[in-house]
């Protein structure tokens, strides 16, 4: 366990005081990204300082609405593209029903020629026997 704020790896102290003034400031940097704060003892802050690091909050802020419109925005794509994908997939669906529904009407057909030429050659050898029988037969 760390003794000191100096002992926590990536945290840098700094320290200046003016004894004769009885005056000092320490600085505590911890790395990026981090968020700064101010303690102010005495009547003399430093507001400059202050004021600088509310200009770093300001654009904090920015940045974060505006990340914020991107993950709309890319969020708004993906549902777009999610809803596409779907009407894509329901179309592809339908088309594989429809070729299914052609490849049975297809094999339907198939079987009704068959049985049709099937038909046909026992009624031509219907006829021919019939046609053997007659002339076979002695005229009246």
């Amino acid at each position: 366990m760390p003794e000191s704020l100096c002992d926590v790896p990536g945290i840098r102290v700094g320290h200046a005081h003016d004894e004769a003034a009885r005056t000092g400031c320490t600085v505590i940097l911890p790395p990026p990204p981090a968020i700064a704060g101010v303690d102010v003892r005495g009547s003399a802050p430093g507001s400059r300082e202050i004021e600088a690091l509310k200009q770093v909050q300001v654009q904090q802020k920015q940045t974060l609405t505006q990340l914020e419109q991107e993950k709309t925005a890319q969020t708004k794509q993906r549902d777009e593209a999610e809803k596409l994908a779907t009407e894509r997939l329901k179309q592809i669906n339908e088309l594989q029903q429809q070729i299914q529904s052609y490849q049975t009407s297809e094999a339907e057909l198939a079987t009704r020629q068959q049985r049709m030429q099937e038909e046909m050659a026992r009624a031509e050898a219907q006829l021919d026997l019939i046609k053997d029988m007659l002339l076979r037969e002695p005229v009246l």
